[in-house]
């Protein structure tokens, strides 16, 4: 039975759900989940659970990320990618110097609005369905952190290129109408890659060529790796069946751990009021 991590390249043109169907595929059916969508027009790093490691979303979820954006000003689109239809166009231009003015304002803790076309869901649905619809999309702001907004380059001159490091629920969309905004303009993501999710890196990514060549055991990565950075709590030995069967273990220790037992993973722990319980089983049968 596969378990454990991969840290997928995702090419651009395919959606995050497309590369799970593929991957599950090469299980031969075994569970599998992505970590963190990437937009269907994005390349990168794809973090995708296999087995029982599917159930690390949670914990996966939040860890921070990386990008290295494209920004074309004096275009926007309705989807604020280069696969929108343009919606509005300016005449402004914004000067190197003007963009480098620009950004602190959009660096840490800030004020967002998700684009329309996303998947976060509105009321149950999904946003993007609703806009296809012409139905009226009122997205809420939500806080996010952007750590790091770097011009790397002018690449054209209506064209730059970032280096964009944030937390988890950060639309790079939405960083570039903002930005495009305070220049007194419009503008729309050109291309993206996503460098990094958490320890993930994408040079250190596989292909879904090579996933199929070479198969997914061999780049496949133990829930243990994915959890070392976690403070591990140890279960005496005589409580190994108990364990197992969902039964709470007393202690005065307090937070998240990762639960071993025999020197075997269980699963992410949350130990409080006196016990710990195992809340994301891990362990293989």
């Amino acid at each position: 039975m596969l378990n454990g991590i991969l840290n997928v390249v995702k090419p651009a043109g395919l959606t995050s759900s497309d590369v799970v169907v593929r991957v599950r595929r090469l299980c031969n059916g075994e569970r599998t989940g992505h970590m963190g969508t990437l937009d269907p027009g994005a390349c990168g790093v794809l973090v995708v659970g296999v087995g029982k490691s599917s159930r690390l979303f949670d914990y996966m979820l939040n860890k921070n990320k990386e990008y290295i954006a494209r920004f074309r000003f004096g275009k926007t689109t309705d989807t604020l990618d280069s696969y929108g239809k343009v919606t509005e166009e300016s005449s402004v231009l914004p000067k190197r110097e003007e963009v480098l003015a620009a950004l602190p304002a959009l660096t840490g803790e800030i004020e967002q609005v998700p684009p329309q076309y996303s998947a976060l869901k509105i009321g149950g649905r999904k946003a993007c369905d609703m806009a296809r619809r012409g139905e009226a999309v009122e997205i809420p702001t939500r806080k996010v952190t952007v750590s790091e907004f770097l011009l790397v380059e002018q690449t054209e001159e209506d064209e730059f290129l970032f280096r964009i490091r944030c937390s988890s629920g950060t639309y790079i969309r939405s960083l570039c109408r903002d930005l495009a905004s305070a220049l007194g303009t419009v503008g729309y993501m050109s291309a993206l890659i996503r460098t990094q999710a958490g320890a993930f890196r994408v040079e250190e990514g596989v292909t879904l060529e090579a996933l199929q060549d070479y198969g997914v055991a061999h780049f496949l990565i133990p829930p243990e790796v994915i959890l070392a950075d976690m403070q591990v709590f140890e279960v005496p030995e005589t409580f190994y069946d108990r364990l197992r069967n969902g039964v709470s273990y007393a202690t005065e220790r307090v937070g998240s751990f990762a639960v071993y037992c025999r020197g075997e993973l269980f699963g992410i722990g949350e130990a409080s009021e006196g016990k710990l319980k195992i809340k994301t089983f891990l362990k293989d049968d």
